[in-house]
């Protein structure tokens, strides 16, 4: 079975790094890119076909859950894995209803990230508690 294939979408470029660098040392993963803008990010995840999308939820542009929308109702097959700095009830049970594939907040360790992108349906919210920053 071939690797992984992830996209990573946030307007953060400390997070998108951070992610990068991390999920780039697993073999089993292969990051096919980074977005920002709102303009690419819904054709980034059409045009590079990765198995799984994280997404900031909570964008500056307060478009993430119009994005995750686009990519679910365009591309089923998707993942699209919803990335919080803290968590918000209505913004979960929001993006359940969009079929996003889970809730994970942004300090989430290592272990826990990549336990979620390879995994089945992730469900609530994962990561410390807290909510801690980035």
């Amino acid at each position: 079975m071939g690797r992984m294939r992830v996209l990573i979408i946030d307007d953060h470029e400390r997070v998108r790094s951070a992610l990068l660098g991390k999920l780039r040392r697993d073999r089993e993963l292969e990051v096919m890119g980074t977005a920002a803008s709102t303009d690419g990010d819904f054709e980034a995840a059409l045009m590079f076909g990765p198995d799984v999308v994280l997404l900031d939820g909570k964008r500056n542009d307060g478009n993430g859950m119009e994005i995750c929308r686009k990519i679910v109702l365009a591309r089923p097959g998707i993942r699209v894995l919803i990335l919080t700095s803290y968590p918000d009830e209505r913004e979960k049970a929001e993006i359940q209803a969009l079929g996003a594939a889970g809730y994970l907040l942004k300090d989430l360790d290592l272990q826990g990230l990549l336990q979620q992108i390879k995994g089945p349906r992730a469900s609530g919210v994962h990561g410390n508690p807290t909510g801690g920053d980035r």
